[in-house]
């Protein structure tokens, strides 16, 4: 596997015309993610629809689970769109293996105007900035710890639930 940083996009027939390019990935390969100080770097090609304000956003969850493992948005200033490319840095905590991830483009009122679909693969565990803190709290057995397990415990099931109707709705979509 290749761990250079390699540029993504929202257009299989572009990549088709690149296909021979390494620097381009494809959502038929599997990727390496570039990791950098506990953060996933991803660079990413811009769509011809692109305008100034539209956001791009990136999230990857481990083939295991239905939760969002790393999440990275970024809204677009009109350098990105001269420029044609972005870089995301992807932030929160998982571990090594297969990785669903997903670019979308979004346009008012945060609505998906474009997305593609890769399969990218975490060499390491990554952990989050605040990991250890959390650890720590938690096995303090002190009433902060009982929240924050508390508090864990609902959103692990709020995302199960928000990526189920989130996965029905991508599926009828298409």
């Amino acid at each position: 596997m290749n761990t250079r940083k390699r540029s993504l996009t929202f257009d299989i027939k572009d990549q088709a015309q690149q296909l021979f390019f390494l620097e381009h990935g494809s959502p038929f390969d599997q990727l390496e993610f570039y990791i950098e100080q506990d953060e996933l770097i991803v660079s990413c090609q811009l769509p011809k629809d692109a305008i100034v304000e539209n956001q791009i956003r990136a999230t990857a969850n481990h083939q295991d689970n239905r939760s969002v493992d790393f999440v990275g948005q970024l809204r677009l200033q009109e350098h990105d769109i001269i420029k044609g490319s972005v870089e995301l840095r992807l932030s929160g905590a998982g571990k090594c293996g297969s990785y669903n991830l997903q670019l979308s483009l979004l346009g008012h009122k945060e609505r998906v105007k474009n997305s593609m679909d890769y399969m990218a693969y975490l060499p390491r565990e990554v952990r989050g900035p605040d990991t250890q803190y959390k650890s720590n709290v938690a096995s303090a057995g002190s009433t902060s710890g009982v929240l924050h397990t508390v508090a864990k415990y609902i959103r692990t099931e709020f995302n199960s639930l928000f990526g189920s109707s989130r996965q029905a709705y991508l599926t009828e979509r298409k």
